[in-house]
């Protein structure tokens, strides 16, 4: 009877072709109408959306399978051109060309290792400061630790280079901080820590290691160096005893 009744509904429904308004077409008995007059009557009502809905989904899942194929043949594309550079200038043009990509700044912190290799410490600096550049200039927290690295890298070549002034000062800016990855940052922490003992310079020492303790987790690896350097150098874990002061008469 319910089947009925929607039926003749679905007729009238047809049959008043410059009538707009919303129809319901639903009765007291429409809970017992059968699947296909409900499929129909969804139908009716959300038809449009429904289509829309699903083409919107289609197109956004097709755009983003279109960008990873394009990426992925863009560093193929890269990866292939490289692999036909035969020089060292041949490579660090090919990274300046590229610098939007991250292959670039591999390209810089790779040389940089093998200058640092060639004790050219000046040039090895420059090709560090020049990775770290280009993974600074990259969206992605994935980025982080690569540009941190280059730019302890960089520290240290200045360091080799003669050039202290410049390597504390970007020592103490990783180490000082929130937002350098903390590996490198306790790494730095430790640098300084062990600079400053080399300068005998007891008091800065010390702070760069209580520093340790304090804005580094528990599980951080450089815990383990700070340790053994406390066991080589005990002067590190107690200070001095003051003289005491003399008397007033």
């Amino acid at each position: 009877m319910a089947k009925k009744a929607i039926r003749n509904d679905k007729q009238k429904f047809k049959g008043s072709a410059g009538d707009d308004r919303n129809l319901v077409l639903v009765d007291d008995d429409f809970q017992d109408a059968d699947f296909e007059d409900k499929v129909w009557l969804f139908w009716r009502r959300h038809g449009k959306k429904t289509v829309a809905i699903a083409a919107l989904v289609f197109f956004a899942a097709l755009a983003v399978i279109v960008y990873t194929q394009l990426k992925q043949m863009h560093v193929h594309a890269l990866q292939n051109e490289y692999a036909t550079l035969n020089t060292a200038d041949e490579r660090r043009a090919f990274a300046r060309e590229h610098l939007a990509d991250p292959m670039s700044g591999t390209i810089f912190y790779a040389h940089g290792n093998a200058l640092y290799g060639e004790s050219k410490f000046a040039e090895a600096a420059a090709d560090y400061n020049a990775a770290a550049s280009v993974f600074a200039s990259l969206s992605g927290a994935e980025y982080a630790l690569p540009r941190d690295r280059a730019k302890f890298a960089e520290a240290v070549a200045l360091q080799k280079a003669g050039k202290a002034d410049e390597a504390l000062a970007l020592l103490s800016a990783l180490a000082g901080t929130l937002e350098t990855e903390e590996t490198v940052r306790g790494q730095a922490m430790y640098n300084l820590a062990v600079t400053a003992l080399a300068q005998n310079d007891l008091d800065t020492a010390r702070n760069w290691l209580d520093e340790m303790d304090r804005a580094l987790s528990a599980q951080n690896m450089w815990h383990a160096q700070k340790q053994n350097l406390l066991r080589l150098d005990p002067r590190l874990v107690a200070p001095a005893a003051q003289e005491p002061a003399a008397s007033q008469q």
